[in-house]
């Protein structure tokens, strides 16, 4: 076939790899802009594979064994490089939090490819040039930072893909210019270098316990620690330090180490995963793990319990730290700083295989499960009944990628969820539509710009929002909505149903808000109940039926006791103390 006859294949967000757009597949929304939206058909955008429902069932628990394999395989070969002999549990502490986002983002646009070539078997593409160091990130914070929101990294690994796996289904075209992908790696707040400061290493040192401080007010981390009789040790005291976020990548090693991978599969996906898992990895793992190790060792500690509040998942000195206490035989347990009504799954069951204890906000269904109160929760809320807003909240979008597989929307299915909620606010009434104001933590689809005749909430702090909010409607039933029901905020929540599988256990309670229409699958239904209770809304909100939904979402599922709760976390946590 004539080259110049071939459909052209649009990977990620760069007008320079476009061409004709009459005569192109664009790979995703991700690979257009808000303001070429417009301009091209729907048809030229490849449908997303995981907007099917079964299909997403069944590939998480591919990934999930893959995930297992993956691990251990790594496990083996790091192992035998650092010259240690570290349990699956403890490298797990350092390695799953990636792992669990680069699978799912290598395989994703696997499926991407593959469903793009029953279209047609062959295209044209256009690459940049990149170097093999492009791959890997310094630690986990760059990962997240400046590899998963960044256009030109993922359009790296669609070229890796293409190339290593599918090069006879593309006719590859270079372009000149070099994809940039460090960015700057990100500096702490003066909060933050106020914390370490005052993070004396003596006081961690004489601790019986550790409590990861992550989203804790500095108030209630001080009276905490009073009642735990030791100093505070703040969790910004493992900041990483500069010299171990040099960028010291040794591809030649990375090769060697691809190479020793045991190759024991026919499957397309898992064969580039073994000759590639390597390239991806994060320097604090390979190369400068063992200075990672080294400045771990300083944090001296012969205490009994950890209680990590998402350290555990963001900064690699204390993944590291936590693996040297791990290896001695202290135990180790993880809390969810939020809640809402749980997911059939997180992260292929990561934490249940890696920790003694989650700790949980809502009713336990895992003998793992601890139920303690919201320790981030201080109830500054009182419902104005003079409000007039009508606080339509999106749930964060960490990039316009699926960086992690879950049971709900997530990167390219946020946009989707978030063009509900501009439909639901059409339908409402226009007397009322000038009340409506749209909170979203991350702006990765320019949603600012597609507001047009609405308002953006521009309060910094949630709760300031919340004082002045009448009724609060949600595209997510996590924290926020969370928080507005512990507050007494009229709250309702609008849910994609193909996208969010929740756990079956929670199911009657589901129903039952559904029934009381504090949950919705239809704009068109929310907006009926905006339109038709918003001048009386306290009449519907504190009828006896939905009171008692309330209380039973807040018993269920949002446990707040805000007297009683540093003294109920400090006695868990004393809880075991040997005499």
């Amino acid at each position: 076939m004539d080259n110049k006859k071939l459909k052209k294949y649009i990977t990620t967000f760069n007008t320079q790899t476009w061409d004709n757009k009459k005569d192109s597949l664009f790979s995703g929304y991700w690979s257009t802009s808000h303001k070429h939206h417009e301009n091209i058909s729907e048809k030229k955008i490849l449908n997303y594979h995981w907007s099917n429902k079964s299909k997403l069932i069944n590939d998480y628990e591919y990934l999930r064994k893959v995930y297992d394999q993956t691990l251990n395989k790594l496990v083996g070969v790091l192992n035998k490089h650092h010259k240690v002999d570290f349990t699956v549990k403890s490298w797990s502490i350092l390695l799953s939090p990636w792992l669990i986002s680069i699978l799912s983002i290598l395989f994703d646009k696997f499926e991407t490819i593959k469903l793009a070539l029953k279209k047609n078997k062959k295209y044209q593409t256009k690459i940049l040039q990149y170097a093999d160091e492009d791959f890997s990130s310094i630690n986990y914070k760059d990962y997240i930072r400046n590899k998963i929101t960044n256009d030109d990294w993922h359009h790296l690994i669609f070229t890796d893909l293409i190339l290593k796996t599918f090069p006879e289904n593309f006719v590859i075209k270079q372009i000149d210019k070099k994809v940039k992908i460090d960015k700057n790696y990100g500096y702490l707040t003066f909060k933050e270098k106020f914390l370490k400061f005052f993070s004396f290493k003596l006081f961690l040192k004489k601790s019986i316990f550790f409590l990861d401080t992550s989203h804790i007010k500095f108030i209630d981390v001080i009276k905490l620690m009073l009642n735990l009789n030791q100093f505070p040790f703040w969790i910004s005291g493992f900041d990483e330090t500069r010299c171990l976020t040099q960028k010291n990548i040794n591809l030649a090693l990375r090769t060697k180490l691809n190479n020793e991978l045991e190759s024991n599969t026919k499957d397309q996906f898992e064969i580039y995963l073994e000759q590639n898992i390597f390239n991806y990895l994060p320097m604090s793992c390979l190369e400068n793990f063992n200075k990672y190790q080294i400045e771990a060792k300083k944090f001296s500690f012969k205490g009994q319990k950890i209680i990590s509040r998402g350290a555990q998942l963001s900064n690699d000195l204390y993944k590291h730290w936590s693996i040297i206490q791990a290896e001695k035989g202290v135990k180790h347990h993880i809390s969810f700083h939020g809640g809402g009504i749980p997911l059939k799954d997180i992260n292929f069951g990561y934490e249940y295989k890696t920790f003694e204890k989650i700790i949980v906000h809502h009713k336990p269904f895992h003998k793992k499960q601890i139920k303690l109160p919201v320790l981030n929760f201080n109830k500054k809320i009182e419902y104005n009944s003079n409000s007039r807003d009508i606080l339509v909240v999106f749930k964060p979008s960490n990039s316009k990628y699926l960086t992690r597989l879950d049971y709900c929307p997530n990167g390219p299915e946020d946009l989707e969820d978030f063009n509900i909620l501009l439909k639901f606010a059409k339908k409402v009434n226009k007397k009322f539509q000038k009340q409506i104001k749209f909170r979203f933590f991350n702006d990765n689809w320019n949603f600012n710009d597609r507001l047009k005749i609405f308002k953006k909430d521009e309060n910094k702090i949630y709760i300031d929002s919340l004082n002045k909010t009448k009724i609060l409607v949600s595209s997510y039933l996590l924290t926020p909505f969370s928080e507005a029901i512990a507050g007494n905020i009229p709250s309702v929540c609008l849910l994609n149903k193909e996208k969010w599988i929740f756990n079956e256990k929670f199911k009657p309670l589901f129903d039952e808000m559904k029934r009381n229409k504090l949950i919705f699958f239809s704009e068109k239904e929310c907006a009926k109940h905006v339109n038709e209770n918003y001048s009386n809304i306290l009449s519907w909100w504190s009828s006896e039926k939905v009171k008692t939904i309330v209380e039973k979402y807040l018993e269920n599922i949002f446990y707040i006791e805000n007297e009683e709760k540093l003294s109920i976390w400090s006695d868990y946590i004393k809880k075991g103390k040997n005499k």
